[in-house]
């Protein structure tokens, strides 16, 4: 996982045989992990945001 991570030009790039010669497993699992990344939430913190801005007037 840590070569496919590191070399996210050639996902980007869709060289999937490529980075099955780097990863030295077969297209089918790199698939998979590219499915993987692809899924995952790029602004996971945002999830855990929970400022709400409150404006209160004063009269």
């Amino acid at each position: 996982m840590e070569i496919l991570l590191n070399n996210l030009q050639l996902i980007a790039s869709n060289k999937i045989k490529e980075l099955s010669i780097l990863c030295n497993c077969p297209t089918s699992q790199v698939n998979q992990l590219i499915t993987l990344v692809r899924g995952l939430n790029p602004k996971l913190g945002l999830l855990y945001n929970n400022n709400i801005e409150q404006f209160v007037c004063i009269s």
